[in-house]
């Protein structure tokens, strides 16, 4: 409720949460609504979404790992109980080279079944409207 208009009134919303939220969320609903819930569809690698109030809200349990492997707070134990609210497109991902394409090589390697990307410039991150974004934890 304290995101901005803007964001409020934006196509395309979306509130990115982890798992330790999710399962916070599903438990709370069940206790305070007489069993409701809500209603999650498996997309890949345990990322679920639901609608949650008219916005598609998206669990990533990976985001979860990663805040345990950075934070703590006293007692030892991080509290991985982030939401993020913005739209899709204003979360960008830039690189530093001056041609408007990288030097990037993307192959598949068989014998580890697994895709591997080698980028010879550096990879940032930029919110490009601070209205259009509200954090949470």
């Amino acid at each position: 409720s304290d995101a901005s208009t803007v964001l409020r009134q934006a196509n395309g919303q979306l509130i990115y949460i982890t798992q330790a939220l999710k399962d916070a969320l599903d438990a709370d609903l069940k206790r305070n609504n007489k069993g409701s819930e809500l209603q999650w569809t498996a997309l890949f690698d345990g990322i679920t979404e639901t609608n949650y109030n008219g916005v598609q809200m998206l669990a990533i349990p990976f985001l979860d790992e990663i805040i345990k492997g950075c934070e703590t707070v006293s007692g030892g134990k991080a509290w991985p109980y982030r939401a993020l609210y913005t739209i899709k497109d204003d979360l960008l991902v830039g690189m530093e080279s001056e041609s408007e394409v990288a030097d990037i090589q993307v192959w598949f390697n068989k014998d580890e079944q697994m895709n591997k990307i080698l980028s010879k410039d550096k990879i940032g991150t930029l919110i490009a409207d601070d209205n259009l974004v509200q954090v949470g934890f």
